[in-house]
Parts: structure tokens; sequence; C-alpha cells
């Protein structure tokens, strides 16, 4: 892999939001937006050393991508979310989709195809509304996914769920209609992790006038 790579040539698409990551075996992972289909999809490729190649999983480089919007939707709030990798290397990605209001919507590739995680890319997916958009991820040592993202509008706040017994639950109250931040300010790159203490820490960015 030891030199720069495009991962495509000569396209008259508007592409953003890009996030890198190595998986758990070294291979290095690219996922990104871009309007190949008319719409502003969630795409992912992985570079592939027999091959010397930049490769999709599943259909994840091909029109419509990861994410398979349905209808017209907004580019700003399309794609702005992450990557990660469970133990098994398996890739997860969160972005946020705009319908009548944002969404926050997560697949993992199984090896076969893009599954969601209980309804996590339908309908209202993880956020349940709330103007939800710029959602990140991380992974506990248990295997838990959480996604921690903001929201905008009469309420500013950021919001944490995470996947546990087959469930998106709110930790803490993080879900609740305040979230962690409620706000008379913007807020925006929410962003977690977790720390050796297996505690979770959020963070994210707020705009005062």
């Amino acid at each position: 892999f030891g030199r720069c790579r495009q991962l495509d040539r000569n396209r008259p698409i508007r592409a953003s939001t890009k996030n890198v990551m190595v998986s758990p075996n070294g291979t290095p992972y690219a996922v990104w937006v871009d309007d190949r289909s008319g719409r502003a999809e969630v795409y992912l490729k992985y570079f592939d050393d027999s091959s010397d190649s930049w490769r999709g999983l599943g259909g994840s480089d091909q029109a419509g991508g990861i994410s398979q919007n349905d209808g017209t939707t907004d580019w700003y709030w399309n794609g702005i979310g992450g990557l990660d990798f469970d133990s098994a290397g398996r890739p997860h990605v969160v972005w946020s989709h705009r319908r009548a209001t944002g969404h926050i919507y997560l697949k993992y590739f199984d090896g076969q195809q893009w599954q969601q995680l209980n309804g996590s890319a339908t309908h209202e997916g993880i956020s349940e509304g709330k103007n939800a958009y710029w959602p990140k991820l991380t992974f506990d040592s248990a295997q838990r996914v959480t996604v921690a993202w903001c929201a905008y509008g009469s309420i500013n706040g950021v919001y944490v769920k995470q996947y546990r017994a087959g469930a998106w639950e709110g930790l803490g109250g993080s879900n609740s209609d305040t979230g962690l931040a409620q706000s008379d300010a913007q807020v925006e790159f929410a962003t977690v992790a977790v720390g050796p203490d297996e505690q979770l820490y959020v963070a994210w960015a707020a705009h005062r006038s």
C-alpha cells in the first residue's frame, strides 16, 4: 500500500465528508459521500493487497452505495458520519439522512451484505427524529456499539445511544428530550470514545453569537 492511490479517477461528481480507518487486520478503509447517483450517498472502499487496488464490499462502491437513500436528499445532511470496526473486523458505518427531518442511520457488513441493527437504517433510524446530524460511533470491550450525534432546531443537544441486548438504548438520560447538552447555541462535531476504564466520553462544539 506504500504509495498514494486514488479511489476514483475522472468522475464528474461532487464528493465530500471523508473518513479513513485501518481495520484490526491492517486493511485501510475509506468512506465518503458523493452524488454519482443524483443524490448524496455514502460509499466505502478498502485496499486489497492481492489485486493492488481499491475495492467495494457488497456493492458499497456502486451507485447508491451503502446508504441507498430513497427520495430527494439534502447534500449537507447526508454522510456526516463515521466508520469503525468490531473485534471481528466487520466495518460499521453511521451517517445522517434527511427526510422531513434529520435521522441517524447505521449499517454493518456481515461478510455477505450490509445489514441493520434493529431498524438502524430505516424510518427514523437510531435517533427517532430530533433533527439529527453529525454522528460518530465507537465500540467498548464487550463489543457494544455506541453512537453519539447532535440535534439542531428548537432544541440544540447532544445525544447518545448504545446497542445492547438487541435494542438501542439511551444511557443515563442521554437520549432524553434535553440530551447531554441542551443549549441555545448550535452544536456540532459530536464525537464519542471509550477510555481504558470502560467509561464513555463524549465531546462536541457549541457556537454562540
